[in-house]
């Protein structure tokens, strides 16, 4: 399946996500807001750079990267928004599975995104 848009390969050269936002799929739906939440401080990160693709089948795919203000950690993370009637589909892959949230549109995904991920690096370390 090929991207309607085109996806940066290279991270320096990512955009900020206010460049990016909204991001538009083919059935019509708008994301207009995405919000990354540091797992570890749980403090909002404001500067994100993000790369986008959008595949025909209402799909995006999201890879993003920023660095937390309050405890100077590197946050990445790599998921795909699937747009579906009044909500979003959060799908992420970790250690071979995927799990999917279903998220509505006017909640902000990557804030969900970032909770599950400490919720999952906690439950590694167990």
């Amino acid at each position: 399946m090929t991207a309607l848009s085109h996806q940066y390969q290279d991270a320096d050269n990512w955009p900020p996500l206010s460049q990016v936002l909204p991001i538009k799929f083919p059935n019509g739906q708008r994301l207009d807001s995405l919000t990354m939440v540091c797992p570890d401080c749980r403090r909002e990160v404001r500067e994100i750079r993000v790369s986008v693709s959008i595949f025909p089948k209402d799909v995006a795919s999201v890879r993003a990267w920023t660095h937390c203000t309050a405890c100077r950690r590197k946050l990445t993370n790599t998921f795909r928004i699937r747009a579906a009637g009044h909500s979003f589909q959060l799908e992420e892959v970790h250690d071979g599975f995927i799990r999917v949230y279903s998220v509505p549109a006017r909640i902000s995904i990557l804030k969900h995104v970032w909770s599950a991920l400490k919720r999952l690096r906690l439950w590694g370390r167990s």
